[in-house]
């Protein structure tokens, strides 16, 4: 069995949007899961809505799996989701940067084949409540996964791994949002990355209180950051996702925003609505 860390890196997936012009990006998705009353589970692909924008074709990769269910290194299967936006949901409000789309049907069509689809899933109970909430500091180490400039291992299938800590305190909505801020450096590729605690080891939490074991707490998703121009203005910008020249009057600040993952829960809720009735 793997450990908590060892299994961080099967949280996510790198995206390659396809449009109908020939153009394409890149971007990171996280794999959530939702139980359908009465319909079974449901796995999902949660992302940013400016990362699948215009894109009729996605490509992911899923990991397999060994007959003992531990992942076999190197080995992987591409799925090409095509007429993409007849499945993509997008968040109802226009201002939050939230979207998801089900891969149900291809790991069903894996799994007829005789693969076995691995990957770990984040789920409703990894997003912190009022009372966790609490626990958690002002500032605090947080795990960033993704696919910065595209770049990923794509003999193992794996993400890129970075850490940073809270630039804003957790329990706050910044500047009056459903969102708070980190730093580390954010660049093309990273929209969509899940913002993570994930201690192995000791940790301590607001009370002073040090525990030994394993805490994961899923805090958000990035979608952006403030980018400082040479007329000395701050200005907020989604997180590119291709790779065109970045002019120097736009500067990155190495500070990224993030949707608390409490919106994650509003599209948990509109997905039962929706697909969870008999």
């Amino acid at each position: 069995m793997l450990s908590l860390l060892d299994q961080v890196p099967y949280l996510t997936v790198r995206i390659e949007a396809n449009r109908l012009d020939g153009t394409k990006s890149t971007g990171t998705g996280f794999h959530f899961g939702v139980d359908l009353p009465s319909k079974g589970h449901m796995s999902l692909v949660g992302t940013n809505k400016h990362v699948l924008e215009g894109a009729n074709i996605v490509v992911i990769h899923i990991s397999q799996a060994g007959e003992d269910g531990m992942p076999i290194p190197g080995s992987y299967i591409r799925l090409d989701l095509e007429n993409f936006q007849n499945i993509v949901e997008l968040h109802p409000d226009p201002e939050v940067d939230l979207a998801m789309f089900p891969i149900s049907a291809a790991l069903n069509e894996m799994q007829k084949r005789g693969l076995r689809p691995f990957f770990r899933q984040l789920r409703s109970s990894d997003i912190p409540d009022a009372a966790r909430t609490k626990t958690i500091r002002a500032i605090e180490e947080i795990t960033m996964i993704g696919y910065p400039i595209g770049l990923w291992d794509s003999r193992n299938n794996f993400p890129i791994i970075r850490r940073g800590i809270t630039a804003t305190p957790f329990g706050s909505d910044y500047n009056g949002k459903k969102e708070f801020m980190v730093d580390t450096a954010c660049f093309p590729g990273s929209s969509g990355s899940p913002v993570l605690i994930a201690n192995s080891g000791m940790f301590t939490d607001s009370s002073g209180t040090t525990t030994a074991g394993e805490r994961l707490m899923f805090l958000g998703v990035l979608w952006g950051g403030p980018q400082y121009t040479t007329e000395g203005n701050i200005i907020a910008k989604p997180v590119p996702t291709n790779y065109v020249p970045i002019s120097v009057s736009s500067m990155p600040t190495n500070l990224g925003y993030c949707l608390k993952s409490e919106r994650v829960l509003e599209m948990q809720r509109l997905l039962i609505q929706k697909w969870g009735s008999a």
